[in-house]
């Protein structure tokens, strides 16, 4: 019988591992922020003749306890308003964050988008099929997942930076 426990063990170990990286049980509804919320439609250039218009928004997340947190996910889910379906979702995996710490600003666009044959590409939020955007952040760690903000997208056209703009 003593020569079964040791074989049990290291079938163990792989799981008891598993379970402590994750870390202690947190409510992350609670213990996560979303910050510095900011967002509106990528100008993502011509493409077959027409602008290709994406929703985007860039964020911060804050860590509201005094425990480190790590192995989050967070599903950015993009929503026309008035519409329940969901429009188009990102995954950012692998956050960690310090007791009380907040993560880089994390910049996150759909992949899909509008398309405009006018040049003029400020007539977008002008035009019959546009709808406005939210932007609803889940999260996850070890377990269910659970909203942790939403953010109303600006009707603002958010450009490619030019190369005399980068430092």
């Amino acid at each position: 019988m003593s020569s079964r426990l040791p074989a049990r063990l290291v079938l163990l170990l792989p799981l008891l591992l598993t379970a402590a990286a994750c870390g202690p049980s947190v409510d992350l509804a609670a213990a996560l922020e979303v910050t510095d919320a900011s967002g509106g439609f990528y100008d993502n250039g011509m493409k077959d003749g027409e602008h290709h218009v994406l929703p985007s928004v860039s964020f911060r997340l804050r860590n509201r306890t005094d425990l480190a947190l790590d192995g989050i996910q967070v599903m950015v889910q993009f929503r026309r308003v008035g519409l329940e379906e969901d429009f188009d979702s990102r995954l950012v995996s692998g956050v960690r964050l310090a007791p009380g710490g907040r993560t880089d600003l994390t910049l996150v666009r759909a992949e899909r988008g509008y398309t405009l044959a006018n040049p003029n590409i400020d007539e977008l939020f002008d035009h019959s099929n546009f709808t406005d955007f939210t932007v609803r952040f889940f999260a996850r760690r070890s377990g269910a997942i659970v909203q942790i903000g939403e953010h109303q997208l600006e009707r603002r056209i958010l450009t490619q930076p030019r190369d005399s703009d980068r430092p």
